[in-house]
């Protein structure tokens, strides 16, 4: 490895979707003296990231125009922002901690990985969708500490001084940071434990830590099928919305659940029994209760069961819980969360696992909109978690405040919540650096929603026309089906296109299409088997089933053969 180029830069303020951002990204090679000091190289400032050096090499440059389609002459050195540039770097070979010297004087040491943000979608003309690519691909740069200062030449070689096998790759540990891996608890705490690690770096895996460990509680009490739950405690919220505490019948505990994840609730009436999914609305914990908050819907079957006929010491059968509207609590950016009406629900476990981040959580940007306070179920919950957090910035917006509703004390704002004012609310966004804050971008966030299905899709598509990663927006969306149509064939041939399985479906098995998949050893992602969280969600490339959504695609835990064939993309 040999050294080729030296680049500083200074913090200037571009233009970047339309806001001002500071940023010392854009770095240009200096001529000799190459001097890097204790806290980098001399020369160079810092906007924001507080890691002394960051390197690429020409291979990275090879790489990602080959990828990217661009012109290899036309990137010039320290257009990633690095500040030395080599022959070449492999993350799959350089270890956390590895100590490096460079010429006589100069030592290094690994500290990890680069964390992209939105200045390096920016800076190479990609979408903010490129991030998360960039984040997996082994090609990401590295961060070095300095262990002694001094200065160094054009084709010095890099050569290692010492290494501890035992550490993870500077690759293994970019996946580590991805928000679409789970980390290994042991390369974690590897991790964690070098004093050599990056302190973005750090402030990401010990999140990571935490959430890896509750995973592995997550899955001790965890059931398959059904299982017996009794109604311990009611509690009106609302005038039509009602809290239900659930304990298991068995008396052995509950499976820990993810927060954002519903269950899904088996109910009986005189027409038989039924399934409804609904959000959880308490974070979990062990020897704990699960509470499910419902709002009665005038023609909702199963809320009106709920709220009409069934009381404390009544029996209701549950599975575990599920879903895949799940708050990353390993995050770095600052948080925004909109809820709408009952979509609250899934936002109280949210919240409880946020603040129990403590001092290392980043901002909470918390939107409630409602039509006036009465509306409100959980209200009291949410401003007593907020209570005396300096960096949680909580908003309610009425539609329609009642004359009993007073500006100031009992919402924030009145009308609804669109793109335009999430901006101008989300204007001063930021993220505390020691005693200061440094400044971002309104759409430097992990964006929550949950509501009304038109709202969600109307939000996701304006912020992502005015700036938004999609990547970064989550929302989460239930509407129970309709009865699927009695079925139009009595036996139906099913194709499994991509496994190569062919299958008989009998309208007398009373099987669903998923059913039919799972029996042949088809892997279909599913959580709520009954049509409602669309994770089952599969394109029907022949023949006709119930439970179709419009799009040629067909819910399959809630669907029938129409035809005597159907083909199926799975």
């Amino acid at each position: 490895m040999r050294l080729l180029n030296f680049c500083v830069g200074t913090v200037r303020v571009v233009e970047m979707a339309g806001e001002p951002v500071p940023t010392a990204h854009l770095k240009v090679p200096v001529a000799e003296p190459w001097t890097i000091t204790d806290s980098g190289p001399a020369g160079d400032e810092r906007a924001i990231h507080p890691d002394a050096i960051y390197a690429v090499s020409r291979d990275h440059y090879r790489f990602w125009t080959d990828d990217l389609g661009k012109d290899r002459g036309e990137w010039d050195d320290g257009l990633f922002g690095e500040n030395l540039t080599f022959d070449r770097l492999d993350e799959t070979e350089l270890r956390l901690g590895d100590v490096f010297a460079i010429g006589p004087e100069v030592r290094l040491v690994v500290a990890g990985p680069r964390v992209p943000c939105f200045k390096l979608a920016w800076r190479l003309g990609q979408p903010r969708t490129f991030q998360s690519r960039f984040a997996v691909s082994a090609h990401t740069g590295v961060y070095f500490g300095v262990v002694s200062a001094g200065r160094v030449r054009p084709g010095d070689t890099m050569s290692l001084v010492a290494r501890d096998e035992a550490n993870p790759t500077v690759a293994d540990i970019a996946l580590y940071c991805s928000g679409n891996f789970t980390p290994p608890l042991d390369g974690l705490r590897r991790a964690l434990a070098s004093a050599a690690l990056s302190l973005t770096v750090r402030l990401i895996l010990q999140s990571k830590l935490n959430l890896a460990e509750r995973a592995a509680a997550l899955e001790r009490g965890a059931w398959t099928g059904w299982r017996d739950f009794t109604i311990d405690a009611v509690r009106r919220e609302t005038a039509d919305i009602s809290s239900f505490e659930l304990l298991p019948v068995d008396g052995k505990g509950i499976a820990l659940a993810d927060p954002g994840q519903f269950v899904t609730v088996r109910l009986e009436d005189g027409e038989g029994s039924f399934a409804r999914a609904w959000s959880l609305s308490k974070r979990t914990e062990p020897g704990g209760v699960y509470r499910i908050t419902v709002k009665r819907e005038p023609d909702g079957r199963g809320s009106t069961l709920l709220h009409d006929r069934l009381s404390v010491g009544d029996r209701l059968a549950l599975r575990a819980p599920a879903g895949r509207f799940l708050f990353d609590a390993g995050g770095f950016r600052p948080v925004v969360m909109i809820a709408a009406g009952i979509g609250i629900t899934p936002f109280l476990p949210m919240l409880e696992a946020h603040k129990a981040r403590g001092a290392e959580a980043p901002p909470l940007h918390f939107f409630y909109m409602a039509a006036n306070r009465a509306a409100q179920a959980l209200r009291a919950e949410v401003d007593a978690l907020a209570e005396g957090e300096a960096h949680w910035h909580v908003r309610h917006v009425f539609t329609r405040p009642t004359g009993r509703d007073m500006e100031g004390r009992d919402y924030h704002h009145r009308g609804r919540i669109d793109t335009a004012r999430l901006r101008e609310w989300m204007k001063d966004n930021y993220l505390p650096f020691g005693e200061g804050r440094i400044a971002l971008p309104w759409y430097e966030v992990d964006l929550y929603m949950c509501g009304p299905a038109a709202f969600c899709r109307d939000m996701t598509r304006d912020l992502t026309a005015a700036g938004a990663n999609p990547d970064r927006i989550f929302h989460e969306v239930f509407a129970t089906p309709a009865a699927p149509e009695e079925a139009a064939v009595e036996q139906a041939r099913l194709l499994f296109a991509r496994s190569g399985i062919e299958v008989v479906w009998r309208a007398e098995d009373g099987s669903t299409l998923l059913d039919c998949a799972e029996a042949a050893g088809v892997a279909i992602p599913h959580d709520c088997r009954i049509g409602a969280c669309h994770s089952c969600r599969t394109a029907i490339t022949g023949g006709r089933t119930s439970a179709a959504v419009g799009d040629g695609h067909a819910l399959l835990c809630a669907a029938w053969p129409l035809t005597a064939e159907v083909t199926i993309d799975a």
